[in-house]
């Protein structure tokens, strides 16, 4: 067995109502039992108290005759009844459940997260009743319900109705149906993640890269342009500098003025 304070001895944990924790202890202790192969109650009941603290291991080292002359099975029902509600037994209770269903409905239901947190607590109290025959499934269904406030049992009895039409309106709603029915209508309550945009990614737009600057159409030359239609590219003619040039074998009319004398 492991030394009193080692990380691996068990411990003795209280609740948050103040009850300890004395199913799960002992569940503890019974595998390092078995582990180490410790089967005589007395050592049994010496290593348990050793595990304790100073105040609590006089307490429960004090439970005679059970501690010196009874059995250990003996002995531990001495400890439980020294905290009422730690036995395993009576872990939950009907009304447990009527308080835990009252507590929702005041809260009120408006989340996926507060959805699934009331269901995981419903299902841990109502099955363990249901488990010891203290509650039958069609209380278990209607106690379910009724967690609801009457705007959203509302809705979720409309997703109901249309997912089995057929339903008896005298039979409960089973969990399951009515678990699935309330994740649908409260889909949307959650409000989705939105991507963070760093300052650098908003002041500098991306440019793609594969744009190429087009000139204007008027600046291209005629070869440069692209048809689109079926049509031939017929190119304009380019404008030709003509001269006038005088004929070589034609004579060249001189004209003779009085008083002008001219080289011939």
């Amino acid at each position: 067995m492991p030394p009193h304070q080692d990380p691996t001895t068990p411990m003795l944990v209280t609740a948050s109502n103040g009850i300890p924790e004395l199913a799960r202890y002992f569940e503890d202790l019974d595998f390092l039992f078995e582990d180490c192969l410790i089967q005589s109650d007395a050592a049994k009941k010496r290593h348990t108290a050793r595990y304790l603290d100073t105040p609590t291991a006089r307490l429960w080292q004090g439970l005679e005759p059970s501690y010196t002359a009874g059995s250990y099975e003996q002995w531990k029902t001495a400890i439980h009844a020294l905290y009422p509600g730690t036995l395993e037994d009576r872990r939950y209770s009907v009304r447990d459940l009527e308080a835990l269903v009252n507590q929702w409905s005041e809260h009120g239901i408006a989340s996926l997260l507060q959805l699934g947190e009331f269901y995981r607590q419903f299902v841990a109290v109502s099955s363990f009743l249901v488990w010891k025959q203290r509650l039958s499934t069609g209380e278990q269904d209607r106690a379910f319900q009724t967690a609801f406030d009457t705007q959203l049992w509302t809705r979720i009895y409309e997703r109901l109705i249309i997912v089995d039409i057929n339903h008896h309106p005298e039979d409960p709603w089973p969990i399951t149906s009515v678990f699935a029915a309330a994740q649908y209508v409260l889909h949307d309550s959650t409000p989705p993640v939105m991507p963070s945009i760093t300052p650098s990614a908003a002041a500098s737009p991306t440019t793609p890269a594969s744009i190429t600057k087009v000139p204007h159409a008027q600046s291209l030359k005629p070869s440069q342009i692209t048809h689109t239609h079926n049509a031939p590219y017929i190119p304009e003619p380019t404008p030709i500098d003509i001269k006038p040039v005088a004929p070589k074998n034609e004579a060249i009319l001189q004209v003779f003025c009085p008083g002008v004398q001219h080289d011939h």
